[in-house]
């Protein structure tokens, strides 16, 4: 999920209007409660993450200089927030400190709408909140 590793027993909840796609490596079982207007759909025995979303995270992984500043610009519901989260998922597994501003003001993800947020973590995340 984004390069979160979902252990035994997790709960993730899916935020209304949202969606999370799920690879699965071995035989799984999933307890799934669908709210009003849910739905899951099976889209391939493949991940759905695009392999162009690798190439700029080895750029930054070999980048010389640090810190790396990186700018995700994009249309509305194009997928910023969930190239975000693989991004930094990717990043913290090898081991990076990861820190995301959220400039969003319309639709904030990590602060209350209108306000600019900012978040530190060294651990995966299961979405950019």
């Amino acid at each position: 999920m984004f390069g979160f590793q979902v252990k035994t027993e997790s709960r993730i909840v899916v935020r209304e209007a949202k969606r999370l796609p799920f690879f699965v490596r071995e035989k799984a079982v999933f307890d799934i409660s669908l709210g009003v207007n849910a739905s899951i759909d099976k889209v391939a025995d493949r991940s759905t993450i695009p392999q162009s979303w690798n190439k700029p995270i080895e750029t930054i992984l070999s980048a010389q200089k640090r810190p790396v500043v990186i700018l995700i610009l994009g249309k509305i519901d194009s997928g910023k927030s969930s190239y975000c989260t693989y991004l930094v998922n990717k990043l913290v597994n090898e081991k990076c400190r990861v820190a995301v501003l959220d400039g969003d003001l319309g639709q904030s993800d990590i602060g209350p709408s209108a306000t600019v947020g900012y978040a530190v973590t060294s651990k995966p995340v299961t979405g950019i909140v």
